[in-house]
């Protein structure tokens, strides 16, 4: 009665399954995006010919088990077109990037932490880095910690790759930056960057800094304690 008034649980949870199939089961990321596709067309097509041909109540379970494997393949592929990312360009030798901070800066005691998006390389010919996003360290100055959402900085440097577990048991810091759509790392010394602009433009900027300066304002105004968080 469920799942025959309820057509969104028979497709939410086959699809958590897939994406937690893909997140916690190295063979389900190692498989090509290809086969999946191929598997969830199979799978869909099989359930479709024997729901035609299949009038029988005693098999139509097959039916279901079909669309709920085509459901989790679904999620399965998804995830790994999350995880996968062109990172061809770690490969190569130290370059001059132009990315911009797409998350809001946190200091530390020693680095300031963001996320940058790559924009572009700059050299004779310019590469575009298709949005790519690294976690970047920078050394903590007066400097780097007025970076803020939006800010547009060039920096030389190369990113490296996330390590994954080096234990059975650690865990995996490459696959949950990965799931927040970050595939490498960089460290910044304070000559290595240098602050270009900011995308004044942008909602999301906008939106941010009206953020940051209301938490300013709320406790000069005597908005403190658990009223302020």
């Amino acid at each position: 009665m469920i799942w025959s008034s309820r057509p969104f649980v028979r497709i939410f949870f086959p699809l958590v399954a897939g994406i937690f199939l893909a997140y916690w089961f190295p063979f389900f990321r190692e498989s090509g995006s290809l086969w999946l596709l191929i598997l969830t067309g199979v799978l869909s097509f099989t359930a479709y010919l024997l729901y035609r041909k299949n009038r029988s109540w005693k098999w139509r379970w097959l039916n279901g088990m079909l669309f709920i494997l085509a459901v989790m393949s679904v999620g399965v592929f998804l995830t790994n077109m999350k995880l996968e990312k062109d990172t061809s360009f770690l490969n190569s030798n130290e370059q001059n990037y132009v990315a911009k901070v797409v998350s809001e800066p946190v200091s530390t005691e020693k680095s300031v932490k963001m996320i940058l998006r790559l924009e572009r390389t700059v050299s004779e010919d310019t590469i575009r880095i298709n949005g790519t996003r690294v976690m970047a360290f920078l050394h903590r100055d007066s400097l780097s910690r007025k970076l803020q959402y939006g800010d547009i900085i060039v920096f030389k440097g190369k990113p490296v790759a996330p390590e994954g577990p080096k234990n059975p048991e650690e865990f995996d810091y490459a696959a949950f930056l990965a799931l927040n759509d970050v595939h490498a790392m960089v460290f910044l010394r304070q000559d290595d960057w240098n602050l270009l602009g900011s995308d004044e433009g942008s909602i999301y900027v906008l939106s941010a800094r009206t953020r940051n300066y209301l938490w300013r304002a709320l406790p000069e105004i005597g908005v403190t304690g658990k009223n302020y968080t």
